[in-house]
């Protein structure tokens, strides 16, 4: 069984953190429309590029969870958030 499981890892079908497994990026992609039907509490898409969007950033008025990069490249030529319009506060490191 574990080597099962160290094979969907190296797959991409498991992220392993702290002894724990977590669906990996694979996984999400294959059961994205699942996920998307039985999940929408939880499971969102980016306001810019409309892909799956787990975690990233959250603008600091609205809480819309954003990719990264997407709000990155945004921010370039407007400084509002995409959802609310107010001003983008929320801060990018990483």
């Amino acid at each position: 069984m574990q080597e099962l499981i160290e094979m969907w890892t190296q797959m991409g079908y498991f992220l392993e953190a702290d002894d724990r497994l977590y669906l990996g990026p694979r996984s999400i992609i294959e059961f994205e429309f699942y996920l998307r039907s039985n999940y929408p509490d939880t499971i969102k898409e980016c306001q810019l590029c409309k892909q799956l969007v787990l975690w990233d950033v959250k603008c600091s008025d609205c809480n819309r969870k954003i990719h990264r990069e997407c709000i990155r490249k945004y921010l370039r030529t407007r400084s509002n958030c995409p959802t609310c319009n107010k001003k983008w506060s929320t801060r990018l490191s990483q």
